[in-house]
């Protein structure tokens, strides 16, 4: 059979725009489909556009919005048709990175969405021949005092968790959040990273006609497949998409059969059917090869009743892979595999043509020009709204300022009209007002504020999250922090004797309350969270990943929500010099009842070039000195203990110094680099008394402290709400031994970074003297912080089942 024999009419009859709607094309990319194909498609080609061009697989929203994306630098490696990212790291050495959602399953069953999600990010590193070291997750859920919240977390953890230790791939470092504008929806966005020595990376080799197509993995199934249901009185049912079902052991399995072949340099192309299903998976494969492909879709392993080639291309079934092998290596590579447990089956080959033909008992289904296909994307575009009417919007939202509701009236009997900027300038004076009565109005004792805020599930300890998951399934974690970096060490291959044991730093960050008043800056400071993250663990930033997760891109507030977003992520990136290696971008998340707020998360990565000197991320012994560095500035505005104990997200996002911020880290990577610190924490969300109290509980054996605060250390007066819930960035918390203090100061001085309070580890409360006098028992924060999130993971409900 000619591959150029088009399906026969009569048994595959063509289709109209009606149908192709179902499918999710627009009425322009109808017409365009029919335009390049110069005939009307029948349904199975149909089919195959819709998902080359659906949102998932083509990013048509926000393609061109991410044009600008900072992606090059010195140590950029560039995988040509893969999904994951890639930075040299010395000594012919690399790290990979993949970054994958699944947030429309996460809603709807988190179990088996946590383990999809997590089988698709690693099936993309071992596709290019890559040993994955760990993952980072980052979740965001409802109010965290539901029912259905708490079912949606403990299901996530249990999901995430049995997938881990089943495959041995530890969970490194996780972030979770709650904020109401996620009710009704979930998001999980996970990012994997990998180790590998250069010459072992595999890029794939050139192919050729008549290269064997073979589909290796587990059975073709009816996961990501909506069945449909006849009722009684004869209507139709489309019912959810079926659940995908992940087996850590079979995918340990296939991955290490494909290192053997990559080793063994059988294979010239290897195409993971994470994204699309087998549909997807014939684009790339023509696309990455430059050759048409015949494919046999009755060949393709598949359960038992399952023989309609539409289920067969858009099934998502986890853990297979198509690999495209020379006839030379065909014998052998089938060897290798079938010694290995398996048996590869040949679906189709490689053909000089223009096409791809999909066969059903030797007749064709459907032919598709994938040059076209890949090319002839409808890529969309939106008109913006400009940032000052946004913020405008947002203030006029959240403002409860009774003078200003009261000016209302008499300013529209003047008729007076102020246009969008003159607002935006008028802003940090109301703001600022309100602020100074944040005291007044809350009339309570600082202690009490500071061991309330302790209890927000958003700062909280993560400790018993993490103790769901084995961290002795390996050897190569230095530090797994709860909160902060954790610290893995890069492996010792045989032969390497040349260089030092080093590490890579690992943090997840993510900052979506900026969001609420400013998506652009909400977005640097996750960057900048991030990069503070890595220094505090003694690595120096070598590359991001980005999730953003937004609703829906036809709403003009969203999506332009989405584009400050990406620009702030750009932007940061850029400034810093961190190339952002990874994408995963999620819209249409949330509802029609609640409009889902957006979350940029940033995953970052750096190297240390000695492990040995990895800082720890808190303190380690009592007698050791604590330095406070940075200024601190009156930034209450979005603020953690704003909206946890105020409930309320009025005033503005800090702002951000960009060079201070990468003078303050680089002066930390320093006193790392020269051995003089033996802890050192960020301060971030919930500002100074959040971070004090991570650094003195997180290690398990808690210590406490007495910081002196320097009124010289901050940017004008502040109050004692501003000393310890302000959220400025570019500060630390940095511990040493007494005989590095001196040293520690001295260069401090020479970076031009001020000391705004020093100290000493030790004692049984957490206390403040000098610009602000505050002490909380060390027992009661502990316990409160390590139990807020208990309720919400069921440890309380089970705790009183086992009494």
């Amino acid at each position: 059979m000619s591959a150029f024999e088009l399906p026969d009419p009569d048994r595959y009859p063509p289709v109209n725009f009606e149908f192709a709607a179902t499918l999710g094309l627009s009425e322009e990319e109808w017409k365009r489909l029919i335009e390049g194909m110069g005939r009307t498609p029948n349904s199975y080609e149909c089919l195959l556009f819709a998902i080359l061009w659906s949102e998932e697989c083509s990013q048509k929203s926000s393609r061109l919005l991410l044009q600008t994306t900072h992606r090059t630098g010195p140590q950029t490696m560039k995988l040509s048709g893969s999904r994951v990212g890639g930075s040299e790291i010395g000594y012919d050495e690399a790290c990979v990175f993949s970054v994958a959602h699944n947030n429309a399953e996460f809603r709807r069953n988190p179990y088996f969405a946590a383990q999809a999600v997590i089988a698709n990010a690693l099936a993309e590193l071992i596709a290019v021949g890559v040993q994955p070291m760990g993952f980072t997750a980052e979740m965001r859920f409802g109010d965290p005092e539901t029912p259905e919240v708490a079912r949606l977390i403990q299901q996530a953890v249990d999901g995430m968790s049995e997938y881990s230790n089943r495959f041995g791939l530890p969970l490194v470092s996780v972030d979770v959040g709650f904020h109401p504008r996620y009710d009704g929806s979930a998001i999980m966005t996970v990012s994997t990273i990998g180790y590998t020595p250069i010459p072992q990376l595999f890029r794939g080799s050139t192919c050729g006609a008549d290269y064997r197509l073979l589909y290796l993995g587990a059975p073709t199934d009816t996961a990501g497949l909506s069945p449909v249901q006849t009722t009684d009185d004869g209507k139709q049912i489309q019912l959810p998409p079926r659940f995908k079902l992940c087996d850590p052991l079979f995918a340990t399995s296939v991955g290490r059969a494909l290192m053997s072949a990559i080793r063994e340099e059988l294979v010239s192309l290897i195409v993971p059917l994470s994204l699309g299903g087998l549909g997807f998976g014939l684009f790339d494969v023509a696309t990455r090869s430059g050759f048409g492909l015949r494919v046999d879709l009755d060949r393709v392993p598949a359960l038992e009743g399952l023989d309609d080639p539409g289920s067969l291309l858009a099934s998502l079934t986890p853990d297979r892979f198509l690999l495209v092998v020379s006839p030379d290596h065909y014998r052998t590579l089938v060897d290798v595999l079938v010694e290995a447990g398996f048996r590869p089956q040949q679906i189709g080959q490689l053909v000089a043509a223009a096409d791809i033909t999909c066969l059903m008992n030797h007749r064709a289904v459907a032919v598709v020009p994938h040059e076209f296909a890949a090319s002839s994307l409808v890529e969309r575009t939106f008109e913006l709204v400009k940032f000052p009417p946004m913020l405008k919007n947002r203030e006029a939202e959240s403002s409860d300022d009774d003078e200003d509701e009261a000016a209302k009236p008499r300013a529209k009997s003047l008729g007076r009209k102020q246009d969008e900027w003159s607002k935006l300038r008028e802003t940090p004076e109301r703001v600022a007002a309100r602020m100074k009565g944040v005291a007044a109005k809350l009339n309570r004792e600082l202690g009490d504020l500071w061991i309330d805020l302790l209890a927000s599930p958003n700062v909280s300890s993560r400790g018993e999250l993490c103790r769901r998951f084995d961290r002795g399934i390996t050897n190569a974690l230095r530090f797994s922090a709860p909160v902060g970096a954790a610290v893995l060490r890069l492996p010792m291959d045989v032969g390497i004797t040349d260089r030092p044991e080093r590490a890579i730093a690992v943090a997840q960050v993510a900052t979506p309350r900026y969001g609420l008043r400013d998506s652009y800056l909400a977005s640097v400071h996750a960057v900048a969270t991030a990069m503070r993250q890595i220094a505090a663990a003694g690595a120096h930033p070598l590359a991001v990943s980005q999730g953003l997760n937004f609703g829906n891109p036809s709403r003009h507030r969203e999506i332009s929500e989405f584009a400050e977003a990406a620009r702030g992520l750009s932007d940061a990136c850029r400034v810093w010099d961190i190339p952002i290696l990874g994408d995963a971008v999620s819209l249409y998340n949330g509802s029609e009842s609640n409009r889902v707020l957006g979350l940029p998360c940033v995953g970052m990565y750096g190297i240390l070039p000695e492990s040995a000197k990895a800082v720890a991320p808190g303190f380690l012994q009592k007698g050791q000195r604590v330095l406070l560095i940075g200024e601190t500035r009156p930034e209450l505005g979005c603020s953690e203990f704003m909206l946890y104990c105020r409930k309320q997200t009025t005033g503005q996002v800090p702002d951000i110094d960009f060079d201070r911020e990468r003078m303050t880290c680089e002066l930390v990577e320093e006193l790392a680099h020269q051995g003089l610190l033996s802890g050192a924490k960020e301060v971030g969300i919930g500002g100074l008394a959040v971070s004090l109290a991570e650094a003195s509980l997180a290690s398990g054996r808690p210590l406490g402290v007495k910081l002196q605060l320097d009124a010289d250390g901050a940017d004008g007066e502040l109050s004692g709400e501003d000393w310890l819930f302000s959220e400025t960035s570019a500060r630390f918390i940095l511990v040493m031994p007494e005989e590095h203090e001196a040293a520690v100061r001295g260069i401090c001085s020479s970076f031009g970074v001020s000391v705004a309070g020093s100290g000493t580890v030790g004692g049984k409360a957490l206390e403040l003297e000098g610009a602000v006098a505050c002490s909380i028992p060390l027992s009661t924060a502990n316990q409160i912080w390590s139990r807020g999130l208990n309720h919400v993971l069921g440890l309380t409900a089970r705790a009183a089942q086992a009494a």
